[in-house]
């Protein structure tokens, strides 16, 4: 995920960036062919242990708003280089929401 500012007269910058590997998600949605949405439910029944396991490192930073399992808003960190300092600095945070849809059921109900 990336954050960009938008310029009207000069070029648009990055803002900050952040990776989240939804290939369990993208996994699950082909095998069942149904909708499937990152919930704090899935996200703590599956998903983040699927991470670990896969040896993903920043699933300690996705964080969800509420304890509520229906929950689909999470907050991610974006972080970007400072070249001036040659290092990583944090950039604030995104709040996101991801639902995959097979294109089956897209293209039934456009």
């Amino acid at each position: 995920m990336q954050a960009w500012d938008r310029d009207i007269i000069s070029s648009n910058e990055l803002l900050g960036e952040f990776v989240v590997d939804l290939g369990p998600l993208f996994n699950d949605v082909l095998l069942t062919g149904k909708q499937m949405n990152m919930s704090l439910e899935y996200w703590q029944t599956w998903m983040k242990d699927k991470l670990k396991e896969d040896g993903y490192k920043s699933v300690d930073e996705i964080k969800f708003e509420s304890r509520e399992k229906e929950e689909e808003k999470f907050w991610i960190p974006l972080r970007r280089m400072n070249t001036k300092e040659g290092k990583i600095i944090e950039a604030g945070e995104m709040q996101i929401t991801i639902h995959l849809v097979p294109v089956d059921h897209v293209e039934k109900f456009p």
